[in-house]
């Protein structure tokens, strides 16, 4: 098996996939072999993308955090390619700075639908579809703020600590069968994040000495997504360059 055949003829659907990590999560798994299935809201990014890998990944606009929408792009893809071996659950983020209790009810509970009701649904239609039957693996992309509170991203934190305990509880029920992982990425550099991610001084808070890429994550889905990966399951990975663990040491020493 080479580099270009780990995923060869899987059939994948990535969430938020036409651009920033899930983009480069697709076009991934496109390059090894894998039909994917992005989702996404913008028609432009989702032609971007299919255009980027034509005939390798196919675009299908909706809201992922809509139940109605899920279930009818599970049943599109199931009757295009009669399966479904991996579904990535990209699609989430951070919906407004503010500490937990400053946040609107509405807008902490819009926060955890998108974080983990969204990864919730995904996982349940693509089980009784088709990993019940045949088997897979579903990996959700978390983030280190739910590994390590970050202070001003109280409901983002909390969204994405469930998505990691949800990661865990399915790799629980879903094995043998189902594989279920989690990757938390830290400081990632995407056109969304640019901005923030692009300041001279964050790298030097990184024990790597820079921030990430969203190569650097979608390297980590694409080894959980193969065989490679066979005896690995609810696992909450930390793509960060280290900073989760420069960061303990850091209180330790404050302490």
């Amino acid at each position: 098996m080479t580099a270009h055949d780990r995923l060869d003829g899987k059939v994948a659907i990535v969430t938020g996939g036409s651009r920033g990590i899930g983009l480069a999560i697709a076009q991934a798994f496109a390059d090894a072999g894998a039909q994917v299935t992005v989702t996404g809201r913008s028609e432009t990014s989702l032609a971007a993308a299919a255009a980027s890998r034509p005939g390798r990944i196919t675009p299908l606009r909706g809201d992922a955090n809509d139940v109605a929408a899920i279930g009818a792009c599970v049943a599109e893809v199931m009757a295009r390619h009669g399966r479904i071996d991996i579904l990535v659950n990209n699609a989430g983020g951070l919906l407004k700075f503010g500490g937990l209790l400053d946040l609107p009810a509405e807008l902490f509970e819009e926060t955890i639908r998108f974080n983990l009701l969204s990864p919730f649904h995904w996982a349940r239609a693509v089980w009784h579809a088709s990993m019940a039957r045949a088997g897979g693996t579903i990996i959700n992309i978390s983030s280190t703020s739910g590994l390590q509170p970050v202070r001003a991203m109280g409901g983002y934190s909390v969204g994405k600590a469930a998505l990691n305990a949800l990661t865990q509880v399915l790799a629980g029920e879903l094995g043998p069968g189902v594989r279920v992982n989690c990757i938390a990425p830290g400081l990632t550099r995407t056109d969304a994040t640019a901005g923030f991610t692009d300041r001279p001084d964050l790298a030097g808070a990184v024990p790597l000495g820079r921030v990430g890429e969203a190569t650097d994550i979608s390297a980590a889905a694409l080894f959980l997504a193969s065989a490679e990966a066979g005896w690995i399951t609810g696992q909450v990975l930390a793509v960060d360059g280290g900073i989760v663990v420069g960061n303990r040491q850091l209180r330790g020493k404050e302490a």
